[in-house]
């Protein structure tokens, strides 16, 4: 259950696998992380690591939203990680997170104090699937391209952007500093336009001469682009990155709407991301990389399924109670294979798992507080 604070953590991307389409951006990510509405970023689901004040703990509890599909097993890794004394120094004097009465904790497992370690796990659900983006789709640019040069500073955000000045890069992307065999299609365009230039330029060569010119002054970031940020040009075009499409329309969107037009008014194939060959750009970053693929592909199916999840359900749970980490789980009108999974966490402690409909959740938690009490007296 350690979590080792050197180590950089990948997240699950920042998307939406729906069919509605909206003009606004995306509202229910697989993983939130923004408020669409105020274009923030969204903490209403962030975990409160350690608190003591019982008004805060109300609070984050009551801002909790459900959706999307269910992974136990998260909800129980961050709790076993951040009860682990690997995460301390994230609560130490100068600390983020520390408060007066947290700033020594998470204490070591084996606390002269002789401390308790307690995860209060409950679910209404079971164990469900995991699905995320495969990695080429996750960051760099995109073959999305937008003519802003129309649009006021306050309406830029990229579904505010009229198809018609909306351009899809069809070739080039195997030569990222060679720009002269860069094809676009023009989306709108009545007949189907296939051009050297994205929307927004008057000619190739002015087109080629902004590219140069950003390499000049940038040299790396555009083919390399460590940030996963979109990059805007002097001719106000912007590349838009892939998470910036991934946060303004859902994932049909992207495929059906975006694209849609590029991939049934060409002769471009439908290729799935492991075509083509391996492509190094500067910087040293590899991708399997042809011309143009179907982004349509981009979802990777082959994450977590139910099966999976609770196994690793399991083994984090085996894992913390080896730590003598006690788990309570509650079963709030959960199905049979989330009820299984529950008391498979408990390891078969008598009194630890509770299966409640309705008002019983109050007396469940009634009682886990008073075997906490218990405890704690015959420690």
């Amino acid at each position: 259950v350690e979590l080792d604070l050197q180590e950089t953590y990948e997240h699950v991307a920042h998307f939406e696998r729906s069919n509605i389409s909206r003009n606004t951006m995306i509202s229910n990510p697989w993983c939130k992380a923004h408020d669409a509405v105020a274009n923030l970023p969204d903490d209403e689901n962030a975990i409160l690591p350690i608190s003591s004040d019982v008004s805060d703990l109300h609070d984050a509890i009551g801002a909790l939203t459900a959706g999307g599909f269910t992974s136990i097993d998260m909800g129980v890794k961050w709790g076993a990680a951040l009860l682990d004394p690997s995460t301390q120094s994230l609560f130490t004097a100068g600390g983020s997170a520390a408060t007066p009465t947290t700033a020594d904790h998470p204490l070591a497992y084996d606390s002269a104090d002789g401390a308790l370690k307690v995860i209060v796990l409950m679910t209404d659900g079971e164990n469900t699937l995991q699905r995320d983006l495969l990695p080429r789709f996750r960051t760099g640019l995109s073959f999305a391209w937008f003519d802003l040069s129309d649009y006021p500073l306050d309406q830029r955000e990229l579904f505010q952007i009229d198809n018609n000045d909306i351009s899809i890069q069809l070739e080039g992307q195997r030569t990222p500093t060679d720009y002269t065999d860069d094809r676009f299609f023009w989306n709108g365009a009545n007949p189907d336009t296939i051009e050297a230039f994205p929307r927004g330029y008057d000619t190739a060569q002015e087109y080629i001469d902004d590219m140069e010119t950003y390499d000049i002054n940038n040299p790396g970031p555009r083919v390399n682009n460590p940030s996963g940020d979109g990059l805007t040009f002097d001719a106000d075009v912007r590349q838009a990155s892939w998470q910036e499409l991934n946060a303004n329309w859902t994932y049909n969107q992207v495929n059906f709407e975006l694209f849609r037009e590029a991939r049934f008014a060409t002769q471009v194939d439908d290729l799935p991301d492991n075509a083509g060959t391996d492509t190094t750009v500067p910087g040293g970053v590899t991708f399997d990389l042809p011309d143009y693929f179907d982004s349509d592909n981009s979802i990777d199916n082959s994450t977590l399924n139910a099966n999976e999840l609770d196994d690793r359900l399991a083994d984090i749970c085996e894992a913390a109670r080896d730590q003598n980490i006690i788990i309570y789980a509650v079963s709030f009108e959960a199905p049979a294979p989330g009820q299984a999974a529950l008391q498979d966490c408990v390891g078969g402690f008598s009194g630890r798992f509770f299966d409640v409909e309705g008002d019983e959740i109050n007396t469940a938690f009634d009682a886990i507080a008073a075997n906490i009490t218990s405890l704690k007296l015959t420690e």
